[in-house]
């Protein structure tokens, strides 16, 4: 990425640094679009993670943040300061090995096959929702997403969308109203 930076402060269009570096113009057009949609800090703390980079050297292993990962992890849709909060508590959750910390729903107590434990949606709350936010489950199945939210505070608001009528009325009864 910094050879790009470095060829479009010279002037060269994608398809010039394409050429010289010998890659495919649509590979510089994705790493254009990196450096255009994520914020500098977001890439700093990255970096900082990377594998190869000194991040695989920490307790809990290094990463591998390609350009593939940034462009289908939603970042790209948030403002910077989001950015940098989501990228803060992936870091974060995958340091505190969440898998670890955060039970399972038990089965016997499961109501949907591929019920979350709230605490894992809770942690997302925490790093990304602001107050009087609006938070979306367009496949609700038990319900979790919106029964976290309902406990969550900040006066946050929610819609959940379930096709199925009676996992909605299971999903109901689940998150209490």
């Amino acid at each position: 990425m910094d050879v790009i930076k470095k060829e479009r402060k010279k002037g060269l269009t994608q398809k010039q640094i394409a050429e010289k570096l010998g890659w495919s113009h649509k590979k510089v057009e994705h790493y254009s679009d990196l450096l255009n949609n994520v914020s500098p800090q977001v890439l700093q703390v990255a970096k900082s993670y990377q594998n190869g980079r000194g991040g695989d050297k920490s307790p809990f292993g290094g990463f591998d943040f390609t350009e593939g990962w940034f462009r289908n992890s939603g970042l790209y849709n948030l403002k910077p300061d989001y950015q940098l909060k989501v990228m803060k508590w992936f870091v974060e959750s995958k340091r505190r090995k969440t898998n670890d910390q955060v039970k399972r729903v038990p089965a016997q107590q499961m109501i949907h096959p591929t019920q979350k434990p709230e605490a894992v949606i809770t942690e997302l709350l925490e790093a990304s929702a602001q107050p009087h936010d609006t938070v979306c489950d367009p496949f609700m199945g038990s319900g979790s997403t919106i029964k976290a939210v309902k406990e969550f505070g900040l006066d946050l608001k929610y819609i959940g969308i379930e096709l199925d009528r009676e996992r909605f009325d299971k999903a109901a009864a689940y998150i209490g109203g």
